[in-house]
């Protein structure tokens, strides 16, 4: 009787060990799943606000060098980063020596004269944007410029009535296979 009532009891305690272990790989998985969702809404929230943090420094930027130059009879001919940032027009956490520091990374941002209408009246400015920001950077920039192209795709161009079409933006924004999209962006006087 003793060794039945052993074997009955020593199957049992398995049987309790086993759903232990069950029950805490189900836990542990539980919590993987919860910090897997975690993390997902963290680096969300964060590129949300990169965009937001670079559109503002951009916008400014665009403003200032808008009424240096509003009164040059030259317009924006031979305008470059290290001009900008000698005039103060340049926010001043963008600046690194002559450069102007993209706040998407280690790339800086081109500034080059452009053309609308003749030469010189206008001013581009190329940024370099992860994918996973371009959509929303180039919304919220839409509207500041008078031209901008997303991977070599004109979004909006003020002078042919060429409005933002979210369908166009998305593939311009996909195009870069991952890489960072360079996003062109032109404003004038």
């Amino acid at each position: 009787m003793f060794h039945r009532t052993y074997r009955f009891n020593n199957s049992k305690n398995k049987q309790r060990g086993q759903q232990q272990i069950i029950a805490g790989v189900l836990a542990l998985v539980l919590i993987g799943i919860g910090l897997y969702f975690a993390v997902t809404h963290f680096l969300g929230a964060k590129d949300t606000q990169t965009s937001q943090g670079a559109t503002s420094d951009l916008v400014t930027m665009i403003g200032n060098v808008q009424k240096t130059y509003q009164n040059v009879s030259t317009g924006y001919t031979g305008v470059t980063s290290a001009v900008l940032i000698n005039n103060g027009v340049v926010p001043s956490e963008l600046v690194s020596g002559a450069n102007i520091l993209s706040p998407f990374g280690a790339t800086p941002i081109t500034v080059a004269s452009a053309t609308l209408y003749t030469a010189g009246d206008a001013i581009s400015f190329t940024v370099q944007v992860p994918p996973a920001n371009c959509s929303d950077f180039a919304n919220t920039m839409s509207s500041n410029v008078a031209k901008m192209t997303v991977g070599g795709t004109t979004i909006v161009d003020t002078t042919a009535g060429t409005q933002l079409s979210p369908t166009t933006l998305g593939t311009a924004c996909a195009g870069g296979g991952g890489a960072q999209v360079p996003v062109v962006l032109i404003a004038s006087r």
